[in-house]
């Protein structure tokens, strides 16, 4: 229904989301969305995918991002059309669309958002930070400490607090990664043309295809949209609560979805593997994903490279989690009816979580993500289905058509 416009015309969907980021509020709705999915997705999950489904993975996570940017556009200009005088998000969107099961599916995602809050937002965040942490030799009480103090004084008080910080870490953590990247993938002991020879052929390597059944079910492939999705999340939903968090225009929302996504999955995610394949010859060889990283980077960097890095790590970790007590704690009052005594008790296994969550198993932790993340996908496609042609209207509305 959308005809491809993000890849037939780019250059016009270019110029109006440079129009619409002259607005400060949308800009930091933009940082906001950014921030609940930069960072330990397209770090963590990247190594983790490697970890698990070898080099092919990377070739299915990047294709994996194309259908992404046009899911979350549908996911932030639906979510912007249903949105409310207090915000908006998938949870309001649901409960607009659907007449006799709004309510119910509003407040069953509701719950499992929350749940993802908690999971993903603060103890894989604190996972991934302390085992970055160890490489230079932080213990992990102390790691966890640190990042729960930061998070104690950046959630005390409203959203706009959050935003103001997200606007300053997220696009100043964004450079430093990304130029540390390019450096380590230049310095790296193994070319790029065979790492990219190594992703395609291990792509389609006929010991994991071995007929269509097998291919759609081979571990490179499914390890690929997986981590792809616990990078974005597009097709979740979760961060359309950033994306209304500010007025404006339903498909300006949505374009700034499509941005969050390019960026988190198409160049920072594809960054990290070049990183890794570069770098280290045998990742399986690793068990915790952040030891493959910080093994990637001092191999191409040196021992040194692994501050800036595990800096990198904590502003991503930091700002993720503050994003996600945000998302948390409009779940919970949204099921609450809006009362904030439950707010305290959210607020406690928060804080819980992102202290103790670092002491947790990795693999466990991306295991009830992507169950949680699966089940709000088919709540939120349900929507994007549904609602499909007034999407388009609103698309053809804007010129994006044209």
């Amino acid at each position: 229904r959308l005809r491809g416009f993000l890849l037939i015309r780019p250059v016009r969907s270019a110029r109006l989301v440079l129009k619409a980021t002259k607005e400060r509020e949308r800009r930091r709705a933009l940082t906001l969305a950014l921030a609940g999915t930069l960072g330990v997705g397209n770090i963590f999950g990247v190594a983790a995918g490697i970890m698990l489904g070898g080099a092919g993975t990377v070739f299915w996570l990047l294709l994996s991002s194309v259908p992404a940017m046009f899911i979350k556009y549908a996911e932030a200009a639906l979510s912007a059309k249903s949105r409310e005088a207090g915000g908006g998000g998938m949870h309001l969107t649901l409960r607009k669309s659907f007449k006799r099961t709004g309510a119910t599916l509003s407040v069953t995602y509701a719950a499992l958002a929350l749940a993802l809050s908690l999971s993903m937002g603060a103890a894989l965040q604190s996972s991934a930070f302390v085992g970055i942490s160890s490489s230079v030799g932080v213990a992990a009480p102390i790691a966890a400490v640190l990042l729960l103090t930061l998070t104690l004084l950046a959630t005390h008080g409203d959203k706009d607090r959050i935003s103001k910080i997200t606007e300053i870490i997220i696009p100043l953590t964004t450079a430093i990664y990304i130029i540390m990247s390019f450096l380590a993938i230049i310095r790296a002991p193994r070319p790029i043309s065979e790492v990219i020879s190594q992703i395609i052929s291990e792509a389609f390597r006929p010991s994991s295809a071995g007929g269509a059944l097998a291919f759609f079910t081979s571990r490179a492939l499914c390890e690929g949209f997986a981590r792809g999705m616990l990078s974005n999340e597009a097709g979740a939903g979760t961060s359309s609560l950033g994306h209304t968090s500010a007025d404006g225009k339903p498909h300006e929302a949505g374009l700034f979805g499509a941005v969050e996504v390019f960026f988190d999955t198409t160049l920072l995610c594809t960054l990290t593997a070049l990183v890794i394949l570069t770098s280290v010859p045998d990742p399986s060889a690793f068990s915790a994903p952040m030891h493959l990283v910080s093994a990637a980077f001092s191999e191409s960097l040196g021992s040194a490279s692994l501050y800036p890095l595990t800096a990198s790590v904590l502003a991503f970790a930091f700002s993720t989690v503050i994003c996600w007590f945000y998302y948390g704690r409009e779940m919970t009052l949204y099921l609450s009816g809006k009362s904030r005594a439950l707010l305290p008790v959210f607020s406690l296994g928060f804080y819980l979580l992102v202290l103790f969550g670092g002491f947790l198993p990795d693999l466990i932790l991306i295991s009830v993500n992507d169950v949680l993340l699966l089940l709000l996908t088919l709540l939120t496609s349900s929507v994007l289905l549904l609602r499909s042609p007034e999407l388009r209207q609103i698309t053809a509305e804007s010129g994006l058509l044209r």
